[in-house]
């Protein structure tokens, strides 16, 4: 696999937690206002670019994308971003309570993604997509990275944990409460080191940012002929972690209606189906939390004020083809049984990331009158076999925590 270093575009490490923001899908167009709002001066003016126009402002237009492009030049002028010119590798430690995981920035080869040596496992949602690409051609920047996992490496393990000795770049805590640290890795000799080890590595796959790797790979086959911009555009921003390191949460479903059934006849339907429903006792104290996570091939349900436990396991063999909750649930009860046919286009499907909390996706379903559906979540391992059988999953069946944080590193193109 081609790993590269990179010359890029980075805030000045006074102005970096204040101008980091979390990546651009995990906001709604309420809460990106909202978060514009409260850090005006930050990375979320440039990558969700909409938010610095009238909320019935349409977000997909050539004047919104053009306005990324202004404010990405005036952070340039007022000194928050500086220019790195010299190409090189950063290595990013990511740190709660609980976890930490480090891993090195880098470009990866458009080439690796086309002839599959990076692989796939979630599906496009259109809209998403065309918006990236938009951003991508008026800004002439990738401004978010894509988080990629590969196989466990000893030896690239105890390379990186070596580069990372002295004081780092930056050194912050963010609005989640995740601690970020960042090095620089410019000594020639151990950027060599690095290549060469990643060049070792088969297969890399993409755990989140599928959007924003698709989009840069359609820039790349509409470059122009200028040949340095070619280039540029071939290769694409990346952060590669051990997939042993990577902590993966469920991804909620929101139905928004229960597709004019009760719940009593909804149940009766997912029953017929051949998949078991037992009600699940709530604990109140679980509240402030995420819902007690579900097991492989199980799914939690939240409707009419109460949880119930969907055992898919219960399908026949067959059936259950990949025996990831959250493509059985597509397959099983989100297609047949409420009419989700296509989850990348319905209006009546919204995800919810893996951090909310009971309440949060109790309310959720209350406001909407709807349905909650909460999967196992999928484990590095799966991802991993899945992709490698050149399967897809349903869209956000994957959420990973920590997230990444946009606007560290911007590279040209």
């Amino acid at each position: 696999m081609q790993f590269n270093p990179i010359s890029c575009l980075r805030p000045n490490p006074r102005a970096a937690q204040k101008f980091a923001t979390p990546p651009y899908d995990v906001f709604t167009h309420k809460t990106a206002r909202i978060w514009a709002q409260n850090h005006p001066q930050s990375f979320i003016t440039i990558d969700r670019p909409e938010v610095n126009f009238p909320q019935n402002y349409h977000d997909c237009t050539s004047k919104v994308y053009a306005k990324a492009s202004d404010l990405l030049g005036q952070r340039l002028l007022d000194s928050t971003l500086l220019a790195d010119p010299t190409d090189c590798f950063y290595a990013w430690r990511l740190s709660t309570r609980e976890h930490s995981q480090l891993g090195i920035v880098g470009a990866v080869s458009v080439s690796d993604y086309l002839n599959g040596t990076i692989k796939q496992h979630e599906a496009i949602r259109p809209k998403k997509l065309y918006d990236r690409v938009e951003h991508m051609k008026a800004t002439a920047v990738q401004a978010s990275p894509v988080l990629m996992m590969h196989p466990a490496n000893p030896t690239l393990s105890l390379i990186v944990n070596a580069s990372i000795a002295a004081n780092p770049l930056y050194d912050f805590m963010d609005t989640a409460g995740i601690h970020h640290r960042i090095w620089r890795i410019a000594r020639p000799d151990a950027v060599a080191a690095l290549c060469a080890l990643y060049e070792r590595i088969p297969t890399a796959y993409i755990a989140d940012g599928h959007h924003r790797a698709a989009a840069a790979v359609k820039v790349a086959q509409t470059a122009s002929i200028d040949s340095s911009r070619a280039a540029a555009s071939n290769q694409f921003l990346a952060v590669l972690f051990n997939a042993e390191d990577l902590t993966t949460l469920p991804y909620h479903r929101l139905i928004h209606d229960t597709n004019t059934m009760s719940s009593t006849t909804l149940i009766k339907k997912i029953m017929e189906a051949g998949i078991a429903v037992t009600p699940v006792v709530s604990d109140a104290s679980e509240s402030a939390t995420p819902p007690q996570y579900a097991q492989d091939q199980h799914v939690r349900m939240f409707v009419d004020n109460t949880w119930y436990d969907l055992n898919l396991g219960t399908l026949t063999n067959t059936q259950k083809d990949t025996g990831i909750a959250a493509d059985l649930l597509q397959r099983y009860i989100l297609a047949p049984v409420l009419g989700i046919e296509d989850p990348t286009n319905n209006a009546r499907i919204s995800f919810i990331g893996g951090t909310a909390s009971t309440t949060e996706l109790q309310e959720a379903a209350q406001t909407a009158a709807g349905v909650i559906f909460s999967p196992a979540a999928v484990r590095t391992q799966q991802i991993m076999e899945i992709a490698d059988a050149n399967k897809l999953m349903p869209p956000k069946s994957t959420w990973f925590e920590p997230k990444l944080l946009s606007g560290l590193f911007i590279r040209q193109i």
